[in-house]
C-alpha cells in the first residue's frame, strides 16, 4: 500500500490518497524487518501500524427455516 501522509492530497482535498498494488509472493525479494517511515507526516495517525491477521475457520449454519421439520423440533428442544 502506498499512501500520502497528509489529508490535503486526496481526491476531495480532505482525504488521504491511497494506492493499493498487488504482487505475487514469488516476486518479493528480501522482506524488510520494519516498514519504511515517511520523512514528514501531517498527522501521526496517518502512518499505518504493522499488524498480523490470524484467520480462523467459522462454521456457517443454514437458516433454521430451511431445515427439515424434525430437525427444527430437535433444535428447539
Amino acid at each position: 500500500m502506498f499512501w500520502c501522509p497528509f489529508d490535503a492530497h486526496g481526491p476531495g482535498r480532505h482525504d488521504l490518497e491511497l494506492h493499493l498494488r498487488r504482487r505475487r509472493s514469488h516476486e518479493v525479494g528480501e522482506v524488510l524487518a520494519a516498514p519504511p517511515q515517511p520523512p514528514v507526516v501531517g498527522y501521526d495517525g496517518f502512518v499505518p501500524q504493522p499488524c498480523v491477521l490470524h484467520p480462523e475457520q467459522v462454521a456457517a449454519h443454514p437458516f433454521v427455516g430451511l431445515l427439515p421439520e424434525d430437525l427444527r423440533t430437535r433444535i428447539d428442544a
